[in-house]
């Protein structure tokens, strides 16, 4: 039996890709019953994305594991009605279609709240519900385009492909979709009332972006904004064992700190370096120093140094590296998950623990249609109907 705060909680998820079943993943994790509902013979795009060959796609388990898979033609009559009765015992119908689409199929705001005016209906566009570019389509890097973020991640203002940062262009968003239903649900458990919620890929990477768009308002100068082109971050420096080691924000008052395990004595209490404008002033000089510092030693014990004197650091890992990686698998932040037809499998768990409603992984993801039998028998349909639907192509 699944366990979590969101156990009783039915979902119909009409997402696709990334950004909306990632949202509707971390529901899954906490409890949820989340149905999955993929054409017929096609299912989500996302299923067909980084496969092994023997099937297993590493891309569609991660994002719709413990979900439940229906497959249901909405664009025909017996289609909607089969929805319609979906709809009536759903707290939550999910969408991340561009912005008309659902509208196009008779299953907008209006249609849905008519037959459950209880339901919580989340959309997630790419650019939001309104504006010139309201209806266009998006991906993770137009979204990280428009919002800044990718300009910022440009050294020196030229262009580069910023893989690291693309991986967020999704995942942000669905986190922030996740975000707005639970409020929905929340606000639905005090007034009983359910309600619209639009997110966007735009929205929520602006908001991500908020302190250096924020600053940038506040300026004349066309540069990065202070806060990010500031000597406070340190950045990453290379070791003695040719690992990379990344310093976190030098606060005001952690210059002697720094000092310290870095064993600069003459630097400690030098006038010259002790106030945060002394240091903005010589930050070459400073970061020609780290770079030659930080080679006498390998990065773990740069790291173990950095602990003792309460200095924020880490060691730049692949991702390979983060599966082994002591301090995750303390945490359960990676997990096993047993599967009938795939096996053992190791996965990323839970970023969220709760003390007396924990989540789980509900398991890796469904095949297409797996449940659809069991979700038509649920809502009154009989074998041979079920049958017959199957062979109109509406299932």
């Amino acid at each position: 039996m699944p366990s979590g705060p969101f156990v009783g909680i039915r979902v119909l998820d009409f997402t696709q890709f990334e950004a909306g079943p990632c949202a509707t993943a971390l529901m899954s994790d906490m409890g949820a019953e989340v149905i999955k509902i993929e054409r017929p013979g096609v299912g989500d795009p996302g299923r067909y994305l980084n496969k092994r060959e023997n099937g297993y796609s590493l891309y569609f388990n991660t994002h719709s594991r413990g979900k439940r898979s229906v497959t249901l033609d909405v664009r025909t009559p017996e289609g909607r009605e089969i929805i319609h009765k979906l709809i009536k015992s759903a707290d939550v119908m999910v969408n991340n279609r561009q912005v008309g689409q659902m509208e196009r199929m008779g299953l907008g705001y209006d249609q849905v709240s008519a037959i459950n005016p209880r339901i919580i209906y989340a959309s997630s566009s790419a650019y939001g519900p309104r504006g010139p570019r309201a209806s266009a389509a998006g991906f993770a890097s137009t979204g990280l385009a428009e919002s800044g973020l990718t300009w910022a991640s440009w050294p020196d203002g030229k262009p580069i492909t910023a893989m690291g940062a693309a991986l967020g262009g999704d995942q942000v968003p669905g986190v922030y979709l996740a975000f707005a239903i639970s409020s929905a649900l929340v606000a639905r458990e005090r007034t009983g009332v359910g309600q619209r919620v639009d997110t966007s890929q735009l929205g929520a990477l602006v908001r991500m972006a908020n302190a250096a768009i924020n600053t940038a308002m506040y300026t004349s100068s066309p540069a990065l904004p202070p806060g990010l082109a500031s000597p406070l971050i340190a950045g990453s420096f290379v070791c003695g064992d040719g690992k990379y080691l990344s310093m976190g924000m030098l606060s005001v008052d952690k210059w002697v700190s720094l000092c310290g395990a870095l064993e600069w004595n003459d630097w400690q209490e030098d006038p010259g370096y002790t106030t945060q404008q002394a240091r903005a002033d010589k930050v070459d000089s400073i970061r020609r120093r780290l770079a030659e510092t930080f080679l006498k030693r390998p990065a773990s014990e740069w790291v173990k140094r950095f602990d003792q004197y309460d200095m924020p650091s880490a060691v730049v890992q692949s991702f390979a590296d983060v599966g082994n990686d002591p301090q995750v698998l303390a945490n359960g932040y990676i997990t096993e998950v047993d599967d009938p037809r795939w096996g053992k499998q190791r996965v990323v768990g839970l970023a969220i623990e709760m003390e007396k409603t924990p989540g789980e992984v509900q398991g890796l993801a469904p095949d297409l249609g797996e449940h659809t039998d069991q979700y038509l028998s649920q809502i009154g349909y009989s074998a041979s109907q079920i049958a017959n639907l199957r062979t109109k192509k509406v299932v």
